[in-house]
């Protein structure tokens, strides 16, 4: 039993990171990438977030709340119900970026060796970053509508939701730029300047954080 705990101790970001990808990458593939599908990708990856980060049944519990409620929100709002939208995106947005911050905590400041597990979850955090940051541009283009110039062929019919802003939450994360998608009010443009340094950010303080950790754990295992 002990055995079996470590194992799922050692890879419990794996099935974080395969949801987040899927998330990120595979809807679009997958049924046509239809809202249903998109919701349901959603779920599975805030149930695989409690799972990777919980550790009291309280943090359960109320992960499953705050999943039921945002699930609902993406499936029941729209042009429509855009204060709906907006309350389940934000909801998403605190989720998603507390989650975040839990993994970073979990890398920089309680690993002391690099393993598999530090690895998905430093992953995990980036495309977490990415994803938090497409609901803080969902809740600004649903609060102020024109905040952002699509392109004339983009089609929402159910309005502004996190499948409109993920490619381009990635592209400016990544400071990739393809420019389709374009911030039209200060605010938006802000939201992206703070993605695109943050992006920048995280993959140097990353980088340098598993260089220290590999060198420390070789001075530790080097004889005197």
């Amino acid at each position: 039993m002990k055995s079996r705990l470590s194992v799922l101790e050692r890879f419990k970001n794996f099935h974080l990171f395969v949801f987040l990808a899927l998330l990120v990458l595979g809807w679009p593939f997958i049924i046509g990438g239809g809202r249903v599908f998109l919701v349901l990708l959603v779920v599975f990856v805030m149930l695989s977030s409690i799972a990777a980060c919980a550790t009291r049944k309280i943090e359960v519990l109320l992960g499953l709340l705050i999943g039921g409620v945002i699930a609902a929100g993406m499936l029941f709002g729209g042009n429509a119900n855009r204060q709906i939208s907006a309350g389940s995106s934000l909801l998403a947005l605190s989720f998603f970026s507390y989650t975040a911050l839990l993994l970073l905590r979990e890398v920089f400041l309680r690993t002391e060796t690099v393993s598999s597990n530090t690895l998905y979850g430093a992953a995990s955090a980036y495309l977490l970053i990415g994803i938090a940051w497409a609901e803080a541009f969902t809740v600004l283009e649903l609060l102020e509508p024109g905040s952002f110039i699509f392109p004339a062929s983009a089609s929402h019919v159910g309005g502004p939701d996190i499948s409109r802003f993920l490619g381009f939450s990635f592209v400016t994360l990544t400071t990739l730029g393809y420019g389709n998608i374009v911030p039209a009010t200060s605010r938006a443009e802000s939201l992206a300047i703070g993605e695109a340094i943050v992006g920048q950010l995280y993959v140097a303080m990353l980088l340098s954080r598993l260089v220290a950790m590999h060198l420390a754990a070789s001075r530790r295992a080097s004889p005197d």
